[in-house]
């Protein structure tokens, strides 16, 4: 399903053995969220899918482990791909948080509870006095998690930062904005994406953004600079910052290193 050069993982909220069945975050990073605080659920691509028909079921609880809600998976694959296989959900699962706190999304295979995500939701209020609504906001992984895909491009192979970014990353009072990610290696700038390469959209709570990267250009002059690939990561110290264009402010640090190619 996909060609992951690298994957920044939370190690305390994902762990899998090898050919242990384990949920693909990004399952549950594109999951499709409200800003009414509500959530829907519509499959979960599994990493060393068990043979079908699968048991399965996808469970929200509390942090304490009071169960909220559970949805049961659909026992045949929608598609299979060598190790991946995504399991739809099996009816409608949207769930409404019931209010502000810290929450987890389970996968369940074969009676075991095989991945956990945790995520927080937090009830804003508008400041209107004359529209009192409520905006809920959601924090968790989508902050922290990315990964480099290596992509085809004529004779060689580009790399690609895929990332999650949203409402949460606005400034305040901001309903719209851009982001940029820059390459540094060894703290040097070697590289950036397009000036607005993200769109940030206060309707969104978060969106899956991909970012390649060019040789430092001005925005005038995107068309002549040449991509960054594969064969430019030469050994070293590496780090990509996703920034807010409006401002700079810096959004998202992933750090990283290359040795031996």
């Amino acid at each position: 399903m996909r060609s992951i050069v690298l994957l920044f993982l939370g190690l305390c909220a994902f762990a899998a053995q090898a050919q242990t069945p384990v949920a693909d975050p990004t399952s549950f990073l594109n999951a499709r969220l409200y800003n009414d605080g509500s959530m829907l659920l519509e499959y979960v691509d599994v990493v060393f899918a068990p043979d079908a028909p699968a048991n399965g079921s996808l469970r929200i609880e509390q942090a304490n482990g009071t169960e909220l809600a559970r949805y049961p998976l659909a026992g045949d694959y929608r598609m299979r791909d060598k190790a991946f296989g995504r399991l739809p959900v099996n009816g409608h699962a949207r769930w409404q948080a019931p209010g502000s706190g810290d929450y987890r999304l389970v996968l369940n295979l074969g009676g075991a509870d095989v991945t956990q995500f945790p995520f927080s939701v937090s009830q804003q209020s508008s400041g209107d006095p004359f529209n009192p609504a409520a905006t809920a906001r959601f924090d968790g992984p989508w902050r922290t998690l990315g990964y480099l895909l290596k992509r085809e491009y004529r004779d060689t192979h580009l790399v690609d930062l895929v990332t999650w970014v949203g409402a949460t990353d606005l400034a305040n009072g901001k309903l719209t904005d851009q982001s940029i990610a820059r390459l540094y290696r060894g703290g040097t700038q070697i590289g950036h994406s397009r000036e607005s390469a993200g769109h940030i959209d206060a309707n969104t709570p978060y969106k899956q953004q991909a970012y390649a990267f060019f040789a430092p250009h001005e925005a005038r002059r995107a068309h002549e600079a040449p991509p960054i690939g594969v064969a430019d990561l030469v050994d070293g110290s590496y780090e990509i910052r996703i920034e807010r264009s409006s401002d700079g402010k810096r959004l998202r640090s992933f750090p990283f290193s290359v040795k031996s190619g």
